[in-house]
């Protein structure tokens, strides 16, 4: 139970987590090139390997789909943790919700800063 005897639902126990873990899988994905699938806005095909033939190809929605695997996997693993250990995570790390997910933005604008 918290602080006002209400037992706290499943989001307040994971969404902080799932923000923290997929920016971060985000940008290992993105940074090592890891993609399940490649879409093709010219064509408007998606593929599951590269194939140079049909244009320019666009890994992100691969990065979105295994950057939520990884945020779900964080939320999952938080939710089991006992209430009073998640609810400690969420309180004493909460600067992490802000500090983690704008720290790799920048650090990815700052990656792709030859295409502004």
């Amino acid at each position: 139970m918290d602080d006002a005897g209400i037992r706290p639902g499943f989001a307040a126990r994971t969404f902080p987590a799932f923000s923290i873990f997929a920016s971060i899988g985000y940008f290992l994905f993105m940074g090592f090139g890891l993609s399940p699938f490649v879409y093709y806005p010219e064509t408007g095909d998606f593929t599951w390997a590269a194939q140079p033939d049909l244009g320019p190809p666009m890994f992100w929605y691969g990065w979105m789909v295994y950057a939520a695997i990884v945020g779900l996997a964080g939320g999952l693993l938080t939710y089991l943790l006992p209430i009073r250990w998640s609810l400690a995570l969420v309180r004493g790390l909460g600067w992490l919700l802000w500090a983690v997910p704008t720290l790799i933005m920048l650090i990815i604008l700052f990656l792709l800063r030859h295409y502004f």
